[in-house]
């Protein structure tokens, strides 16, 4: 039968739901199981614990009060004074017959439960003790009124042997009260067991589940995936699976053209995207000590609420990360991204900065008061970038030893983006899960420096806001004015070079010259722009900003636009 488009993603969604409803089936099957044992200890054992310690206890109490008439009457006082005494004393003996009669009656109805099958014999050995100190408290109290009625009478004489009857009735008591005691703990020690095996069973239960039927999933998802054969239509499925936060689309393209190579791109990018999630999901996300410190000590508390701050913000990524971890095995990629963090978070954290989180191999941080002075958090934000370049050139000589590699160890980069500005700053989230954390568009806009550090081909890039803090006191470059996507307003970029007075003389004059081209560029006056960048290309061919800039004069010769104002805008973020 020839199935429609439709009626295939119809099948595939009744599929998955039968699927999904299975699993939570036999899931709520097992969490029953589970909650039978807790309510077994619950409602039956810890209620009887607490039974048979209220009984213990009202013993000490009556047997406190006991001797306390006893010695009253001994003593020839007032007997009236003492009727009110033995009134609370035979009231706290109704007690215990009460508790009696209520743990006799939750141990019936246990035995009586189906749930309790498997403890058939121990819930009738427990009645038995339960009756047994029962009888034993019955014969002490008998004892006890027997004592007091004559005393009250004045029959003084046959007190004695009495008491020493009584003794023996009290060790007796005490005795039955220790085996019922130790019975309920060795009762309540084996269901708590018990429960914590069924829920051990419904983990693992649930988890076999749940990977059985994403197997079953996916499978049935590629047998109607293989009816959608253009090319076309399979990126398209794959596009939609990646929006909707599958990152392993099944992708067969073998043509040798334009879609091959998207096909291609495609399938490197979601490479990466699982990656880094198989890497967050590793790693977590870390709060930095003095953020507990501050949200719980009330010294700041609109911090915890939140408010508008202006913050350095900074994040970093490795270059070529997807090429990195095709090189090595998950082992070994795990220890690299474990040393890597380790040593750039070091520059960070010696800055006083607040490392936010940990996405994959990229870091977010920030610098603001409280945790940074307001006029100096730009200044460390800068040094801890520095600092990084200087331990990510020691890091790589190290690759090889932590990845276990003796030849073609990777090449570890890594990009720096940071800005400066007002953000919201605060414990953002949910009621059941907050975390503190800075958002605003100085936030997005670290991130778009960061990642246009791969076009640029610069390893480190800074806001305008930022180079305007920190221009007295470091080496920069002036590297272009844009307006990324989604944006109308213009920035300029810098590149971070070095702290002053550390550049090289080269270094500082290519840096004039290139800024001398940038002007000519900027003003659409392209022959000047291009023979500066071309010098400067033949003194060094691997300056990305020089390339870049070539690059974009092909085309503005070409096609000089009528309204040139220096600005390039990025359609794509």
């Amino acid at each position: 039968m020839r199935l429609t488009v439709g009626n295939k993603i119809f099948a595939l969604a009744g599929g998955m739901t039968l699927i999904v409803a299975a699993a939570a089936m036999i899931s709520a099957y097992f969490i029953s199981t589970v909650n039978i044992e807790v309510h077994r200890v619950a409602e039956t054992y810890i209620s009887l614990a607490d039974g048979i310690d209220k009984i213990n206890d009202n013993d000490g109490a009556q047997e406190h009060l006991f001797q306390r008439i006893l010695h009253r009457l001994k003593s020839g006082q007032e007997k009236a004074a003492n009727n009110t005494q033995r009134q609370d004393f035979r009231a706290q003996n109704d007690v215990n017959r009460e508790l009696f009669k209520t743990g006799l009656e939750l141990l019936r109805q246990a035995q009586s439960d189906e749930n309790f099958v498997d403890f058939k014999v121990e819930l009738t050995r427990l009645s038995t003790l339960l009756q047994a100190v029962a009888n034993a408290h019955g014969k002490l109290e008998v004892r006890n009124r027997a004592i007091l009625d004559r005393l009250v009478k004045d029959h003084t004489a046959d007190v004695g042997d009495l008491l020493t009857g009584r003794l023996e009735h009290e060790l007796e008591l005490a005795r039955r009260i220790k085996n019922v005691t130790n019975e309920v703990k060795a009762l309540t020690k084996r269901a708590a067991l018990r429960a914590a095996k069924a829920e051990v069973l419904a983990l693992k239960a649930d988890v076999i589940v749940t990977i059985g039927a994403l197997i079953f999933g996916l499978i049935i998802a590629g047998v109607i995936a293989r009816g959608l054969v253009r090319p076309v239509h399979q990126l398209l499925v794959a596009v939609k699976e990646v929006e909707g936060g599958n990152l392993s689309p099944e992708l067969q393209i073998s043509s040798k053209d334009e879609i091959g190579d998207l096909a291609k791109a495609f399938e490197s990018m979601t490479a990466e995207l699982r990656i880094k999630e198989q890497i967050k999901d590793t790693f977590g996300k870390y709060v930095d000590p003095r953020v507990v410190e501050n949200l719980t000590s009330g010294e700041d508390a609109g911090l915890g609420d939140g408010e508008r701050r202006v913050y350095s913000v900074f994040f970093s990524d490795i270059a070529g990360f997807t090429e990195i971890s095709e090189q090595l095995t998950p082992t070994a990629l795990v220890n690299l991204i474990n040393a890597y963090l380790g040593e750039m978070s070091k520059p960070i954290q010696d800055s006083q900065g607040v490392i936010d989180k940990y996405i994959g191999d990229a870091i977010m941080a920030f610098w603001g008061p409280p945790f940074t002075a307001a006029d100096n958090h730009a200044h460390a934000a800068c040094r801890a970038a520095l600092k990084q370049q200087i331990l990510l050139a020691e890091f790589r000589e190290t690759v090889g030893e932590i990845t276990g590699l003796r030849r073609d160890f990777p090449d570890v980069s890594m990009r720096i983006g940071i800005s400066t500005g007002e953000v919201l700053v605060g414990s953002i989230g949910s009621e059941t899960a907050r975390n503190y954390t800075v958002l605003g568009d100085s936030v997005n806009l670290a991130a778009r420096l960061e990642s246009l550090g791969k076009h640029y081909h610069v390893p480190m890039l800074i806001c305008e806001n930022t180079w305007a803090a920190v221009r007295d006191d470091f080496e920069t470059r002036e590297i272009d004015t844009i307006a990324v996507a989604g944006k109308t307003e213009a920035v300029r970029i810098f590149e971070l070079l070095s702290p002053k007075g550390e550049l090289t003389t080269d270094r500082a004059r290519a840096r004039d010259a290139f800024q001398d081209a940038l002007a000519s560029y900027r003003a659409g006056d392209w022959r000047p722009a291009r023979d500066g960048l071309e010098q400067l290309q033949a003194q060094d061919a691997d300056d990305g900003p020089v390339r870049v800039l070539l690059e974009r004069l092909d085309d503005l010769e070409r096609s000089p636009p009528p309204d040139w104002d220096g600005i390039w805008r990025f359609s794509q973020k």
